[in-house]
């Protein structure tokens, strides 16, 4: 048993989620942590067939302001990063309804992406005029083209994590510049996975939704950065950032909780999101591509 991020054999397996069954590996040495009984390719690619209709009401359910503020400041620094400053190109790895393509074509970008849902693709288009590949990296033909390659929340989502990021290094330039955010292994993950332990994987409501089906790896910064750098990639900063993308409202409607408890709650929430004054539990991720990789 190797860990998926830094390949260390020092992998402890939790014990099973009494609730769904699902066992988690933990890797001693880098602190990542995986979903070890996964879903196959099939179930995977199925989970992504959205209409359009799907996909709005997903998008309906998003923070937009929080989104939009860490878009425009993530731009502003890929402008800096980026190999070249006249229009670079930047393509968007699972780009949604094409909101952040969109932003980086006002920024002075050349957008490209892709997508795996087929409403995701129709809403970009409809919405912003964007024309989005659908389907998955590897047969995309773009090999060495872009300067900036960038990824919201997507390498939690998929089974192999080296395929995807080995694919996103042959897509960028010499010296291109990647960027990333992915779910952050938290303090308030290990407080859950020490109630699941001492439990014998009763207590596993927590557990369960962090580290499931949607979300198969979270990082820490020390993994990331070891993934990275062993796919030839050198790390710029790995940060933790607060950045809840869905509202407070959904996130309690999916735990049902009672609605009148739920705006009680909610109100609280968001304020202290506002202020950041919440568990990082997202991190920021810029690297760039090592020169002869």
């Amino acid at each position: 048993m190797r860990c998926a991020a830094c390949l260390s054999t020092d992998v402890r397996p939790h014990v099973a989620s009494r609730r769904t069954g699902n066992v988690i590996h933990g890797c001693r040495r880098c602190g990542a942590h995986v979903l070890a009984n996964r879903q196959s390719n099939e179930q995977v690619e199925d989970a992504y067939d959205w209409n359009q209709e799907s996909y709005e009401a997903y998008v309906e359910v998003t923070r937009k302001d929080t989104l939009d503020k860490s878009h425009l400041d993530t731009l502003q620094r890929l402008k800096r990063l980026a190999p070249t400053s006249e229009r670079p190109s930047l393509f968007d790895v699972g780009a949604g309804a094409g909101t952040f393509l969109a932003a980086a074509r006002d920024a002075g970008f050349a957008p490209a992406g892709n997508e795996l849902a087929p409403g995701a693709v129709a809403l970009a288009k409809d919405r912003y005029g964007i024309d989005m590949h659908l389907g998955d990296l590897s047969n995309l033909g773009e090999l060495g083209r872009h300067e900036v390659v960038t990824m919201w929340c997507v390498l939690a989502h998929v089974l192999d994590h080296d395929k995807l990021l080995s694919q996103v290094h042959d897509l960028l330039v010499p010296e291109g510049v990647l960027f990333l955010q992915t779910p952050r292994w938290s303090l308030m993950d290990r407080t859950g996975m020490g109630a699941h332990d001492v439990s014998g994987g009763r207590f596993a409501q927590l557990t369960d939704r962090r580290v499931s089906s949607h979300h198969m790896i979270l990082h820490t910064e020390k993994s990331i950065r070891a993934n990275l750098e062993r796919l030839g990639y050198d790390v710029i900063e790995a940060k933790p950032r607060v950045r809840f993308s869905l509202t407070t409202e959904f996130y309690l409607h999916s735990l049902k909780v009672a609605p009148k408890v739920r705006t009680a709650i909610a109100k609280g929430v968001d304020g202290m999101l506002d202020r950041e004054w919440c568990v990082r539990n997202v991190l920021d991720v810029y690297a760039r591509k090592r020169p002869g990789s």
